[in-house]
């Protein structure tokens, strides 16, 4: 039963002359002269009549493009992983510059500490690709704060570094965001192929 069935099976006449269920056929007939091409151009054998899907009509272009995404994904993943992994070092041994900057906040030494912690399961939570998205969201969080330390505390050149610290944390800001972006892309397709 097409979409046309329910409507033209009235057998009543149209104003041309034209009984509905003459058109019904017409339109039938065309749409199996229509399907018949579509098969026979996609490569199939008349028979069962159906109209191309997305496997014949560009799922490899899909699948290039979830490959894309995904291969993007762990590259912000990773670059902000390993942005916030590399700064643990430095708040978990007392280098100078980290001392200097929680110092200037006011809360040295549990601030720094408590910051390298929560740095640490948002860089784990990043790699796993489970919970991603937490840890974009935590990682995100903890770039805000940093940022607006910079803002309102230390300003951009923090002892010398030459803004090093302020870029890395935009960097990890940007890269956290984009794998925000880019997860609900990423779990449909997964799921998709899982269908």
């Amino acid at each position: 039963m097409t979409a046309f069935d329910g409507v033209l099976r009235c057998g009543r006449p149209t104003a041309c002359g034209v009984r509905m269920p003459q058109v019904a056929r017409r339109l039938r007939r065309h749409r199996r002269i229509l399907i018949e091409g579509l098969n026979v151009r996609n490569g199939r054998e008349s028979g069962p009549y159906e109209l191309p899907n997305e496997t014949s009509l560009g799922a490899d272009a899909s699948r290039r493009d979830d490959k894309a995404m995904k291969k993007l994904s762990w590259i912000l993943r990773l670059t902000a992983a390993g942005i916030l992994l590399q700064t643990l070092f430095f708040k978990f041994t007392g280098a100078p510059e980290s001392v200097h900057i929680f110092s200037t906040i006011g809360i040295e030494p549990w601030g720094r500490f408590l910051s390298g912690a929560f740095e640490l399961v948002a860089a784990i939570l990043l790699v796993v690709p489970a919970t991603a998205a937490l840890g974009a969201v935590m990682a995100i969080g903890l770039m805000l704060g940093a940022l607006g330390s910079h803002a309102l505390f230390l300003g951009v050149d923090v002892m010398g570094d030459g803004g090093l610290l302020f870029a890395l944390a935009w960097v990890t800001l940007l890269a956290s965001v984009g794998t925000l972006w880019i997860r609900p892309t990423e779990r449909a397709s997964e799921q998709g192929a899982l269908l």
